[in-house]
């Protein structure tokens, strides 16, 4: 165990972490994970009550970690208020390419969830091979507790997400966006929001990124969000340059990439290709 001297980097991150863990275990039945939880609230209160406050304390609440945990928990606790479990529940996915694809694993393995799927590009064969139940966009909306758009954004996909999209969907349910912004209509969620039309949203795309400070979905009650880094870690970005290098060393091999946007291009592609290099 170490002590932590206030306004530390290590004192911050185990504020914030410990934040994190109320939002989510907050109505936990676990003794043993209450018994901690209180246990580190009292000397967090213990700890920041023997710290004297003066002005500076008070006026730069933006640097204090306590201000910032009791905003967040404030805002957390009233987000959970309406929070719900996704096991046993009903997931639609919309697109299920491999971003999709490793959705459905997780929420069937990890939570017992049951899957729908839309995706005009696969068959209903290739659907169910992943794991998922094929319906159609209508469909999946009346039917999903949490919709997921997984899908890239095109010609075909912008907007599609809009005010009759969300009124379809079910109020009890919740909209999910971790794809492109600009295939959710951003004024239409917003009103889907505060009118009640559906219970919640996560968003990590916008159409412009970052939004502005004013944006009508910051602060809202039942909205989590993040600007377009949910899944930035080390290890994805590792990833990303491993299957960018992975493809061009097989377009230079003569080797067809497996993330073509274009395939129609390749027939042309290989014949320069063969001519140029073979």
């Amino acid at each position: 165990c170490c002590s932590l001297t206030y306004n530390s980097n290590l004192y911050q991150k185990n504020m914030y972490i410990l934040a994190r863990l109320e939002l989510l275990i907050h109505n936990s039945s676990n003794p043993i994970i209450k018994e901690y939880i209180n246990e580190q609230r009292t000397n967090r209160e213990r700890h920041v009550s023997d710290k004297p406050l003066n002005s500076e304390t008070k006026n730069n609440s933006l640097d204090n970690p306590v201000d910032r945990t009791q905003s967040l928990l404030a805002q957390s606790q009233e987000f959970l208020k309406n929070a719900l479990e996704i096991e046993g529940k009903t997931v639609g996915i919309i697109g299920l390419d491999n971003i999709g694809t490793r959705l459905t694993e997780l929420c069937i393995g990890l939570f017992g969830a049951k899957v729908l799927a839309y995706d005009p590009y696969l068959t209903e064969e290739q659907i169910v091979a992943r794991g998922a139940e094929p319906v159609t966009f209508t469909e999946l909306l009346l039917s999903s507790d949490f919709v997921s758009v997984n899908c890239p954004l095109t010609a075909e996909t912008r907007g599609m997400i809009n005010s009759e999209a969300l009124t379809q969907m079910k109020s009890s349910a919740y909209f999910v966006t971790t794809a492109r912004g600009g295939i959710h209509d951003e004024a239409a969620l917003v009103h889907a929001l505060e009118t009640g039309k559906i219970r919640g949203a996560g968003v990590d795309v916008w159409v412009d990124e970052p939004p502005s400070t004013d944006h009508a979905l910051i602060g809202m009650d039942n909205v989590i969000l993040t600007m377009h880094t949910a899944g930035i870690t080390e290890e994805a970005r590792r990833s990303a340059g491993i299957w960018a290098a992975d493809q061009w060393a097989a377009i230079w091999r003569g080797e067809k990439p497996p993330r073509l946007i274009n395939p129609e291009a390749w027939p042309l592609y290989k014949s320069r290709f063969r001519e140029t290099f073979l």
